[in-house]
C-alpha cells in the first residue's frame, strides 16, 4: 500500500495545476498625484514631485516579481507635449516626467513619451516629476488636471 500511495503522488506531481497569476493594485494615497504649490508668473519655474503606490502579489510558480508598465494619460489637454492645469478658461502648462532630471515625458510611449516599467513583489512606490514653466501669466486661482494612471502587468 505504501508503493501505491508513493506512486499517486508522484503522478499527482506531474499534472499541470491550476494558479492564480500575479496581480497588482494601484492605490493614490491623495487626490494629487503632484502638488506643485503657489505659482507667481514672476516667478521661476515650480518643479513639483509625487508619488504612484501599488501592490502587486506575484504568481508563486512563475517568479517572485511581477513585471509592470505604468503609463499616465496626457490630461485635459489632450497632448503630452504639453499638458494643461485649467481654472475657470485659464490654463497652466506643465508636464509630467519620469526622473528627477525632467528631461523624458511620462506618458503612454507614444509621441516621444515613455512608460515606467520594472517589477514589484510587494509594496512599491513610483516617483512622478513635474514641472510648471516661468513665465506664465493668468489669474489667481486652484488649477487643477485630471490624467488617467494606467498600469499594466
Amino acid at each position: 500500500m505504501k508503493r501505491a500511495l508513493a506512486f499517486l503522488l508522484l503522478a499527482a506531481g506531474l499534472l499541470p495545476r491550476a494558479h492564480a497569476a500575479g496581480s497588482c493594485s494601484l492605490s493614490l494615497t491623495s487626490s494629487q498625484l503632484v502638488d506643485f504649490g503657489t505659482y507667481t508668473s514672476a516667478g521661476p519655474a515650480i518643479e513639483g514631485s509625487g508619488a504612484l503606490s501599488f501592490l502587486c502579489v506575484p504568481d508563486i510558480l512563475s517568479g517572485l516579481t511581477v513585471p509592470y508598465s505604468i503609463s499616465i494619460g496626457a490630461g485635459g489637454s489632450g497632448s503630452f507635449g504639453t499638458r494643461r492645469l485649467s481654472a475657470g478658461g485659464y490654463w497652466l502648462n506643465y508636464n509630467l516626467y519620469t526622473s528627477a532630471a525632467r528631461n523624458v515625458i511620462w506618458g503612454d510611449g507614444t509621441a516621444g513619451t515613455s512608460k515606467v516599467n520594472g517589477s514589484c513583489a510587494t509594496l512599491c512606490t513610483v516617483q512622478v516629476f513635474g514641472r510648471l514653466p516661468a513665465g506664465q501669466s493668468v489669474p489667481g486661482a486652484q488649477y487643477s488636471d485630471s490624467v488617467v494612471v494606467t498600469i499594466d502587468f
